[in-house]
């Protein structure tokens, strides 16, 4: 997931677009898969992936930040 704090996202953002396309096409010679993989991070929304587990009979959901909300675990609950 994408950081709140301005200057953290500057940060990830810049890491993301740059280092690691790099680092991924020296390790695997597959840049676009590492391009993918930030435009998919970028995408990514907590808050929809919330509203469609509510959408789909989910209770209890919970979404927790961690380092600053470089990444997110996003916890559900399925009645029944």
């Amino acid at each position: 997931t994408r950081p709140r704090y301005p200057l953290l996202r500057l940060g990830h953002r810049l890491f993301l677009r740059t280092f690691l396309p790099l680092v991924g096409k020296w390790m695997t010679d597959n840049r676009e898969a590492y391009d993918y993989l930030c435009n998919s991070i970028e995408a990514f929304e907590p808050t929809v992936i919330e509203e469609k587990l509510k959408h789909q009979g989910f209770i209890n959901i919970e979404c927790h930040p961690l380092a600053g909300g470089i990444a997110t675990i996003i916890i559900a609950d399925k009645p029944g």
